[in-house]
């Protein structure tokens, strides 16, 4: 049923903080994180309104939030957020003798989020209880489930969707044997229900929702494609084509590192030279990191070493597996060319000091648009004795999951050596929280995963262990 609602807005203080672009530098040691600050400068911009508007009058359509709950609805709560996350209606402390709930709730016209969650993390059903939960309207589900652990989100749509944002200015980079790195801009709003289709030729070969930037793996060298790029929203509507770009991917020699890449290593190691230092050898897992961290930048729009979940470097190098003893970073903006940007690094003091620091063996390096990452680092086992290494290990190897390549419609994963107190949250590749909650029982259930690659940090008594999971 339709129904007209009278609401009232009041705009009060906004607030913008505009950051300069120029480079930074983190280092960090042994004993202490110590970060090196040059070229910068912060401005702030500060606006105030004061407007009260009164007569805006909006249609909406009314909805039935029913949630059956099992014997512990105190553990419950749910919320509907908007496409652009603002939350219109929630509902939470429900007391354990409440065998459901139903509510009405007026929404505009538009995409949104059901999103329910057990603080226990067993869901509705079936522990302790036959649960369940349905959105509707005029008694037809538009969203519904039971069987869950900590959380589960469900989108559906109002009315008639917002149009899909048309890819524009597609750019391939980072173009080994094996893979292409693809970053295009849009015109029109992306969210996280925003799938991008990838095209090789007609022919869709990989998706990707909510992101600008992708990579494309698994290629074969010496090959030519052809690529585009198309957007679509959730109703299925299409955009426009990008602009197509046609790429050859390398020689099988180049062990799966890109030629804009090693170009730049050379660069780096010949300024070593001249300087009286070692080269840096390139490691899969700080490359690894270092798009981690540049992906992030390009997809959340920040530029900064604390990544868009808070990490630091340190926390990206060590959740690709690489045990270090030092590590540092050096992040740039705006650089068009391999040759730009290492000019600009080694005009600047901090960022030459990694550059050219004796401290450091191994490097890993990524590009996303003009956005560059370098990453630093010498392995433990080069400044440790084999008993610190051996401990550090062991601690890894307290807590294992099986198997770590989901395929098709596999969502369940097997953990073993944890105990009742472990929590764990499971990030995409863009540093975006996918699934979070509390260990039940020795089995974890990860829903709605795209095809692609996805951190797990599992917290054990005060330790975090981190897993790298697939999905193909």
């Amino acid at each position: 049923m339709k129904k007209i609602i009278l609401f009232v807005f009041i705009w009060t203080s906004i607030i913008h903080a505009k950051h300069a672009d120029s480079p930074i530098s983190g280092i960090f040691g042994n004993s202490e994180n110590k970060a090196i600050y040059d070229e910068t400068g912060n401005v702030s911009e500060i606006s105030n309104r004061n407007n009260f508007t009164t007569s805006a009058t909006v249609s909406c359509t009314e909805v039935v939030v029913a949630i059956v709950f099992d014997r512990y609805a105190s553990d419950i709560s749910w919320k509907i957020e908007r496409e652009n996350g603002q939350v219109v209606v929630s509902g939470s402390g429900y007391q354990n003798s409440a065998p459901d709930v139903s509510e009405n709730v007026c929404l505009e016209d538009g995409i949104y989020t059901f999103i329910i969650s057990d603080s226990y993390g067993d869901g509705l059903c079936c522990s302790y209880g036959q649960g369940s939960y349905t959105v509707s309207l005029n008694g037809t589900a538009l969203v519904s489930g039971s069987s869950f652990t900590s959380s589960e989100s469900k989108s559906f749509t109002i009315g008639k969707a917002s149009p899909p944002p048309t890819p524009l200015n597609l750019v391939g980079s980072d173009i080994t044997s094996n893979s292409v790195r693809l970053s295009w801009e849009t015109q029109g709003e992306v969210t996280n229900l925003t799938t991008f289709d990838i095209y090789n030729g007609n022919e869709v070969v990989k998706s990707v929702k909510g992101s600008k930037t992708v990579t494309l793996d698994g290629l074969t060298p010496e090959t030519l494609y052809s690529l585009s790029v198309r957007a679509k929203n959730v109703q299925g509507d299409l955009s426009e084509f990008s602009n197509k770009i046609s790429i050859t991917t390398l020689k099988g020699t180049d062990g799966g590192f890109s030629k804009e890449m090693l170009d730049l290593l050379k660069l780096v190691n010949e300024a070593r030279a001249a300087d009286g230092k070692q080269p840096l050898k390139m490691n899969a897992k700080l490359v690894a990191a270092a798009e981690f961290h540049a992906n992030d930048m390009k997809n959340n729009n920040f530029f900064s070493h604390t990544g868009s979940n808070g990490s630091s470097v340190s926390n990206r190098v060590q959740d690709q597996g690489y045990s270090w003893s030092r590590v540092a970073e050096n992040i740039a903006n705006g650089q068009r060319t391999v040759q730009e940007v290492h000019n600009t690094w080694m005009n600047s003091s901090g960022h030459r000091g990694n550059i050219l620091s004796a401290n450091y063996t191994e490097i890993g390096m990524a590009r996303v648009a003009n956005l560059w990452v370098q990453v630093f680092a010498r392995p433990l086992s080069s400044a440790f004795s084999n008993d610190n290494s051996i401990a550090v290990s062991k601690i890894s190897q307290q807590l294992e999951i099986y198997p770590n390549l989901l395929s098709g419609d596999q969502n369940k994963i097997n953990i073993v050596g944890h105990n009742a107190n472990t929590v764990y949250k499971v990030y995409s590749m863009t540093g975006r929280t996918i699934h979070q909650g509390k260990i039940n029982g020795n089995t974890l259930e990860v829903n709605d995963l795209s095809p692609g690659m996805y951190l797990i940090n599992f917290v054990m008594d005060g330790k975090t262990v981190t897993k790298r999971l697939v999905k193909k």
